[in-house]
């Protein structure tokens, strides 16, 4: 079951990556450990961008929310269970190379 959420959840960043990727050729996602979707949108005044979501057979999902701030932009995940209720979210930072 492990290996096939893995499969599920890499389609979804693959899909929902592809055009913010294609614009920042060297850059890559680093996590953001104290990053959230509230914390981006209400206390630093960011932008929602974008949004995709995914479902399992077993009614569990996750969405995919992009965010600009005025410097940087994110990517949130937010994982739901079958009853819809936030079980774990986790953001990523997109990093320039230096």
């Amino acid at each position: 079951m492990k290996l096939i959420n893995a499969i599920f959840f890499g389609a979804l960043l693959i899909t929902s990556t592809f055009s913010v990727m294609a614009s920042s050729q060297n850059s890559h996602w680093s996590p953001d450990a104290h990053a959230s979707l509230y914390r981006l949108l209400i206390e630093n005044s960011g932008k929602l961008l974008s949004t995709n979501s995914v479902e399992w057979p077993d009614g569990r999902s996750a969405q995919v929310q992009y965010i600009k701030t005025k410097d940087n932009l994110y990517k949130c995940v937010d994982y739901m269970d079958a009853s819809f209720v936030n079980t774990s979210n986790f953001c990523w930072v997109l990093t320039k190379p230096k």
